[in-house]
């Protein structure tokens, strides 16, 4: 590293794992702040799950089929600690939890899936991913993905159509534009939908009616422009989505006449990210601090001297982990005054290939294929998979949508909607580095304040990790009373007959608790209680889980893309399925859990002794007409 290129600089750089590294220094504002950082990561570790679904759009009496993954919110390695995911269906019209599920994780994974009742209405619905202990945060932290419920037995309801009235949002870079200096302003235009729209407009010195300068989206209606406002000028907006005839006026970002403002390179160097700041009306000389992290592990952190209200500063982009990172600028005093995100990609990730071992199949042929993953050097690794096969146009995501990868390196650390989250990741878009900075200029990581990791003590966390299923509950006496502390004896049946006994004790009101139950699949749980005199007259009451309310919000979404023709035929075929599985209970017929085809009876002669299995106690005859109605086998049993 030249010593040129950190002129007025004191860098100290960090060891890539957190909470180790850090070489100390005699400056006790970058001591403070990076040792608050690491505190604040010790007490609040961040967790994130992601679900894989096999589709996005279902009809009622279909079957949501997803696995689970668990990972920790610094490194991304797999959970391993938590083995419990909870897993809701909201109905986003109402916010009601419509369906719960609870995922036994092991190494960081699950699977399970959700049978939408007849009694589910048509629309849009959230599924919602979270352990007990995410809960100790907002609503934020909890992994969410939009699906669409159709009905084919009544009309589904319509989406909005037309043109309407755009809304329009400005950005400073680092959170504050100053007069009397260059700024980039970025900007966000967004539809009724919550979706981004293109938009095209001018700047307006308002006294002379000048324009000062224009400015069209790039991306999802994104885009920034540059700006030196003039003290005592008053600026305004205007713009227009390209297919309206009129513009309309947008309010500007206040323009401050002093304090200091920022502009962040994180393009146009290969190796390097250069930070400009620039003061106004601040003094001569200035020590600031600048600190930067990913995702809470501290990269680097280091004293930047602002002489003449100017200051620059360059560091290696490999010294960050992969993912986004916060830059942000602190004064003499240790207040956080600016604060930029930045999107590091390193390519240092998992290459999946999956090859058909025939080029074509014949319908309802049994297929193969070939899967090999490797790292980011093109070595064989063991990993853990997920493979949906579905019709491409139930599946809204595509190579731009929600993915495992986005979701954990970007939206999980992004506050609000993500549209097309794939995009930044896809190689076929050339282009995508640079929309990425914009769309980092424009969605802030806000995933906390730095005032509540800089504050004096960190309450403790009010939630727990749970290592299996859990069961609390109190013992009460007949009349409501205390009834001192209770042995209780807990005997664990699953389904398949096997048991398990234990013990526990309540404390003196009663109440007790019982952590991580190893249950496998649906299991009955027997509680007995008797006092230390053996009276076994007593009262047990269980709590009942309890689900997060869910925030009733407008969440963008990208609908499944179906035309006329395709909507009718998918409702059909979901249609007939129904129409075969009541015929079938009316007329007392059982669904098979499973389904045998024989050729002929046997006969005597032809049994075998070694075989463990008898005759089928029913069959059922296939034929294209109940067969055609069913996605794929699994629905079909």
């Amino acid at each position: 590293m030249k010593t040129n290129r950190l002129k007025n600089v004191l860098l100290i750089l960090l060891g890539p794992l957190l909470f180790a590294g850090f070489r100390a220094t005699e400056d006790d504002v970058v001591k403070k702040l990076v040792e608050k950082l690491n505190a604040y990561g010790r007490v609040y570790p961040i967790g994130k799950a992601y679900l894989h679904l096999d589709r996005g759009a279902y009809a009622v009496g279909d079957t949501i089929w997803f696995k689970a993954y668990l990972a920790d919110g610094f490194m991304h390695h797999a959970d391993t600690t938590s083995k419990l995911l909870y897993v809701d269906l909201v109905e986003n019209a109402t916010g009601k939890v419509k369906n719960v599920r609870y995922l036994r994780m092991t190494e960081g994974t699950g699977r399970g899936d959700f049978i939408l009742k007849d009694s589910l209405e048509a629309g849009l619905y959230t599924i919602r991913a979270y352990t007990n202990w995410m809960r100790n945060f907002k609503e934020d932290y909890f992994f969410r993905r939009e699906v669409e419920i159709f009905r084919h037995d009544r009309e589904n309801p319509a989406r909005a159509s037309g043109k309407a009235e755009i809304s329009l949002q400005f950005f400073p870079e680092g959170g504050i534009a100053l007069e009397g200096v260059s700024n980039r302003i970025a900007f966000k235009a967004v539809g009724p939908d919550g979706l981004g729209v293109e938009v095209e407009g001018f700047v307006l010195n308002q006294a002379t009616g000048d324009t000062v300068t224009g400015f069209h989206s790039s991306h999802l209606g994104m885009g920034y422009f540059s700006l030196d406002p003039q003290p005592g000028v008053r600026y305004q907006a205007r713009a227009r989505n390209p297919d309206q005839a009129n513009y309309r006026d947008f309010a500007l970002p206040e323009f401050r006449s002093s304090g200091y403002s920022m502009i962040v390179d994180n393009v146009t160097n290969k190796n390097d990210v250069r930070v400009f700041v620039f003061g106004k009306n601040i003094p001569s000389e200035a020590d600031l601090t600048i600190l930067v992290h990913t995702r809470g592990v501290v990269g680097l952190a280091a004293k930047l001297k602002a002489r003449q209200g100017r200051a620059s500063f360059a560091f290696p982009r490999k010294e960050l982990h992969e993912g986004i990172s916060a830059i942000t600028i602190f004064d003499e005093k240790g207040r956080a005054i600016l604060e930029r995100v930045i999107f590091v990609d390193h390519n240092n990730r998992l290459n999946i290939q999956v090859k058909p071992v025939k080029p074509v199949y014949g319908k309802r042929e049994r297929a193969e294929l070939e899967i090999v993953a490797t790292d980011s050097a093109g070595k064989p690794v063991q990993t853990s998979l997920s493979l949906a096969v579905t019709d491409g146009n139930q599946d809204p995501v595509g190579a731009d949508g929600l993915n495992i990868i986005s979701y954990l390196l970007l939206s999980s650390d992004l506050e609000g909607h993500i549209e097309e989250p794939g995009y930044y990741f896809n190689p076929d878009h050339k282009d995508a580095r640079m929309k990425m900075d914009v769309l980092m200029m424009t969605q802030g990581w806000r995933k906390f304040k730095w005032e509540d990791v800089l504050r004096e003590s960190l309450p403790q966390p009010q939630r727990f990790v749970e290592g299996g299923f859990s069961i609390e509950g109190k013992v009460t006496r007949l009349n409501s009373r205390q009834p001192g502390k209770v042995n209780l004896t807990i005997m664990v049946t699953e389904r398949d007959g096997r048991q398990a006994f234990g013990t526990a004790m309540t404390d003196e009101s009663g109440l007790f608790n019982v952590f991580n139950m190893d249950i496998r699949d649906t299991t009955k749980v027997l509680i007995q209680a008797a006092n230390q005199r053996g009276n076994r007259n007593l009262k047990i009451t269980v709590t009942p889980l309890s689900t997060p309310e869910a925030t009733v919000i407008r969440v963008p979404y990208n609908p499944v893309v179906f035309d006329a023709q395709e909507l009718a035929e998918f409702l059909k075929r979901a249609r007939e399925y129904q129409n075969y599985l009541r015929l079938a209970r009316e007329r007392g017929e059982r669904v098979l859990d499973e389904v045998v085809i024989a050729e002929r009876r046997r006969r005597e002669a032809d049994e075998d002794p070694r075989r463990i299995y008898g005759e089928a106690d029913a069959t059922i005859k296939m034929s294209e007409m109940i067969v055609g109605s069913a996605q794929n086998i699994l629905d079909f049993i």
